[in-house]
């Protein structure tokens, strides 16, 4: 009966090293294959902010880089928990739109970096003052297909 469970237990251990090993290796080439897009924070800041009625603009200049060998669509999130706070925003996460177009993808060619002007859209909370003059925590989304 011990003999019997002891090769159980070996069975298991070896089982669970190989299916660790099989998502390792998984995971491993997952990342390889992400592209990587990323917000240069050298060429990028917050500009300025209005209330509009009911809506507060937040406007930021983002410079994006794409160093994959295709062109990328993609969408930017920025968290605003302090102006929730402060009663400036309703909600804390925003996306961003273009300030020119109004559109909310982005079309990032391959190899390169882009410098655009957005803007983050968000419902009035009651307070028109904004917390702080930085940059907010953005998020680049790449869209699929």
């Amino acid at each position: 009966m011990r003999k019997a469970r002891a090769i159980l237990i070996a069975a298991l251990v070896l089982c669970m090293t190989v299916a660790v090993g099989i998502t390792f290796s998984i995971s491993q080439k997952a990342k390889q294959q992400t592209p990587s897009v990323r917000l240069i924070s050298e060429g990028s800041y917050y500009s300025d902010f209005e209330v509009v009625d009911d809506q507060v603009l937040i406007c930021c200049r983002v410079t994006i880089e794409n160093p994959t060998t295709s062109d990328l669509s993609i969408r930017i999130i920025a968290d605003f928990p302090d102006d929730v706070a402060a009663g400036l925003l309703a909600d804390a996460q925003l996306f961003a739109v273009d300030s020119n177009t109004g559109e909310a993808t982005f079309v990032i060619p391959a190899n390169s970096r882009v410098t655009i002007d957005i803007t983050f859209l968000g419902e009035f909370a009651g307070t028109a003052v904004k917390h702080d003059r930085m940059l907010p925590s953005i998020e680049v989304i790449i869209v699929e297909g």
